[in-house]
């Protein structure tokens, strides 16, 4: 089984973990119904994205 030639630190082990971390979701509250939802995406209740109504461009 492969050794490691050189103790790894925890300093050196601590750094390449710390990119390891999840990015979490930013979530805003939507303007018609209040609920939560990503931004720059489509509410599907309300059809709303910035506030403007996309209805129209989902039938196409």
């Amino acid at each position: 089984m492969a050794e490691p030639k050189q103790k790894t630190s925890k300093s050196k082990r601590n750094m390449c973990q710390s990119h390891h971390n999840r990015n979490l979701a930013v979530l805003v509250d939507c303007n018609t119904y209040g609920e939560l939802k990503l931004p720059k995406h489509v509410f599907n209740p309300c059809v709303q994205c910035d506030n403007r109504e996309i209805i129209e461009a989902m039938e196409v």
